[in-house]
């Protein structure tokens, strides 16, 4: 069996919404409506009847004989503000006036009234004739009387079958209203999300942009559908780097591999000769030195982007970053005397929170990357300061400078350049040397000038603590 849809669940929980307030609407609204006029209706009956007392008491007969007139035009004035039967009873019960004196009554409510000094009230008849019956004593010259009123609650009961047949006709209405909306909001909103479900469904990653549905809405579905680009988008940028990076260290692994593997075989074969070529020899062994070490840079470059792909977490303590500078730049001297440069250097201690191995990764990474695209016999400058509660470590070459629109790109993995007279990297250094330096709260920086290129770490500097190495440092 097959399950309705979004649409159709969604359309009939709107439409089941509008008809449950309907009901709880009609049921708070409509079933006490018809006694609260009833209430309300034998309320205004009791006091009309207790301010007619006024009119009555204001008799002044000169002669007994034209009291009854009176009495008959004051009792037929209440009968017509009312619209109730009235009568007036004397203090033996017998009645004097009557606006109906055909009606039956038998006036049982006379005796409660006489005595009491409140107004005598009852509904009688039931449902089917309801009928509100009041009296009231009436001082008239002296003597008490008791007022008499009758009134059919016909009026409430035909209201509030109007309201009711109103309101039915309201919550159909309603009911269909809310129905087309529900409809048009359903097919609208499943139309939505089907178009993001086809394209869930039609995505790979070697498509286009375009297969991914534009929805600028601000709802929960607009916001879906941005998640899903941006993903997409994400997914495709990382499917393009792992292909690049597949194609970029399958290349970088043949090429020294291949050139490796031929100079150990032609040095194998020279070693077989009765009598080698040493000189020959040392050259073919000197540069499957160079192959090999090209190979564990590589090696080293993936180990580390493997670890910061993983998450593996870094120490955080109070480093030394003269310290780590200078022995970095004791590690590049002799390749830096090699190529006539000078490497000068300007330490001032600085202690900063930071991984003490991946603070000297980014300052080796720096330092190979100035001597491998600067020129020959320039100088290389190596930095470290305190500049505004922050540890800076600059590296600043002679080099041609980054173009404008790779200044973000080289930090990009795999983004390789090259020099005429060097080769280029594996395109990973400075990747790595940034996320490094994100993983410890700090940033790494490139400024280009007319003398040169400059890259900044800069990370948060702390106050140093003497014989000690604190897992956690007091920020300055």
């Amino acid at each position: 069996m097959r399950h309705p849809g979004m649409r159709g669940r969604v359309a009939a929980s709107l439409a089941l919404t509008a008809a449950v307030a309907l009901a709880v609407a009609a049921i708070a609204l409509l079933s006490p409506l018809e006694h609260k006029l009833r209430t309300q209706e034998v309320r205004d009956l009791v006091t009309a009847a207790v301010q007619s007392r006024a009119s009555f008491g204001e008799l002044d007969v000169t002669h007994r004989g034209d009291l009854l007139p009176h009495l008959r035009r004051r009792v037929h004035r209440v009968a017509t503000e009312t619209g109730a039967r009235v009568a007036l009873l004397n203090p033996q019960g017998q009645v004097l006036v009557n606006t109906d004196p055909d009606a039956p009554d038998g006036f049982r409510d006379f005796p409660a009234a006489l005595g009491a000094g409140r107004p005598v009230r009852r509904v009688v008849g039931g449902d089917s004739k309801p009928e509100a019956r009041v009296a009231v004593r009436v001082p008239i010259e002296g003597t008490d009387y008791v007022l008499a009123l009758r009134k059919p609650l016909t009026e409430p009961r035909s209201a509030a079958a109007q309201v009711q047949r109103a309101f039915g006709t309201a919550a159909l209405v309603a009911l269909a209203v809310a129905l087309i909306v529900a409809g048009i909001f359903a097919a609208t909103f499943g139309r939505r999300v089907r178009r993001l479900r086809d394209a869930v469904h039609r995505f790979h990653l070697g498509g286009h942009s375009d297969e991914i549905p534009s929805d600028k809405s601000g709802d929960e579905v607009g916001d879906l559908t941005r998640a899903f680009s941006e993903m997409a988008r994400r997914l495709r940028r990382e499917e393009a780097v792992r292909r690049d990076f597949v194609s970029t260290a399958s290349h970088e692994l043949r090429t020294p591999l291949m050139t490796l593997q031929g100079r150990l075989e032609l040095l194998a074969d020279e070693l077989e000769t009765p009598a080698p070529d040493l000189v020959d020899g040392r050259r073919q062994l000197a540069e499957a030195r160079d192959q090999a070490d090209r190979l564990a840079r590589l090696a080293s470059d993936l180990l580390d982007l493997s670890r910061l792909d993983a998450d593996v977490p870094l120490r955080r303590e109070a480093v030394d970053l003269a310290e780590i500078a200078r022995a970095v730049a004791a590690e590049f001297s002799d390749r830096a005397d090699d190529q006539g440069r000078e490497l000068l250097t300007e330490l001032e201690p600085v202690h900063a929170l930071g991984d003490p191995g991946a603070c000297a990764r980014i300052v080796r990474v720096l330092l190979d990357n100035a001597l491998r695209y600067s020129p020959d016999q320039s100088p290389i400058e190596l930095c470290v300061a305190l500049a505004q509660s922050t540890g800076v470590v600059s590296v600043t070459d002679a080099g041609p400078g980054v173009a404008p629109d790779h200044r973000e790109r080289i930090f990009e993995r795999f983004a390789r350049g090259s020099t005429p007279n060097q080769p280029g990297g594996f395109g990973l250094g400075l990747a790595i040397a940034r996320e490094l330096s994100e993983r410890m709260s700090g940033s790494l920086e490139l400024t280009d000038d007319s003398t040169g290129t400059t890259f900044s770490l800069r990370l948060p500097a702390v106050a140093a603590v003497p014989n000690a190495i604190p897992t956690e440092a007091q920020s300055l």
